[in-house]
């Protein structure tokens, strides 16, 4: 009968997607996960036509339910699009991540615009935001003294932020900035119930931490050449 075919059908795609989702074919978060799990459902629920039974009917129609909410979701995911300095800011700081995911990191940050001469952390003075420069360019300074210079996708107060230990270094707006700056409590609460965004957050700020350290011995260099003779 055809029942008996439809039902044939379902079992195989419920269990030929969760077997491509274990072997890493498909992805939970994608599209063919869902799509491939309401068919399956689908396809059991007309079976069941022919052979009524009321408990794995609810079964089935509690897949095709949970399946075509994860659909929506995706939907109104993909629907919603980024600013250009939202996808800077994304790629920037969480790499890997999915659309989202790393939505949920950026709501939590708030924009602001900077003038010169603004003090975004004070040597020697604990560290309360984590904070992402997405245009401008800021000067780097321990004890007076200027070590770097940084600018658009660059972090600030990426190794003290979590434990609110005193900066090590001032960071001083040079020329007018747009910044993104994540409260230190709230950032640290949020990235303890996800490990996903935490891991490609640490990433972003172990590249920063790199370029960082590559522009200050730069500027060491240059300091100790000094002026270069007419």
């Amino acid at each position: 009968m055809w029942t008996d075919a439809l039902g044939a059908l379902g079992l195989i795609l419920y269990l030929g997607s969760y077997l491509a989702l274990q072997l890493g074919l498909i992805r939970g978060d994608g599209w063919l996960f869902p799509t491939l799990i309401l068919a399956a459902s689908l396809s059991l629920i007309l079976s069941l036509t022919a052979q009524f039974n009321p408990y794995s009917m609810m079964v089935e129609v509690a897949w095709a339910t949970i399946s075509v909410i994860g659909l929506i979701r995706l939907y109104i995911i993909y629907k919603y699009r980024f600013t250009e300095e939202e996808q800077a800011a994304a790629k920037r700081l969480g790499p890997g991540l999915t659309k989202d995911r790393v939505r949920k990191l950026l709501s939590l940050g708030k924009w602001s615009d900077v003038s010169p001469g603004y003090v975004l952390t004070r040597e020697g003075q604990p560290v309360a935001h984590l904070i992402y420069i997405a245009s401008g360019v800021c000067r780097i300074q321990i004890d007076e003294a200027i070590v770097a210079t940084i600018g658009a996708g660059a972090l600030i107060g990426e190794m003290t932020y979590h434990t609110g230990q005193p900066a090590t270094a001032t960071v001083t707006v040079d020329t007018a900035s747009r910044i993104l700056s994540f409260e230190r409590g709230a950032l640290e609460g949020f990235l303890d119930c996800n490990d996903d965004i935490r891991a490609a957050l640490e990433r972003a700020i172990a590249g920063d931490l790199r370029n960082k350290l590559a522009a200050t011995t730069q500027t060491l260099a240059d300091d100790r050449r000094g002026p270069v003779a007419p």
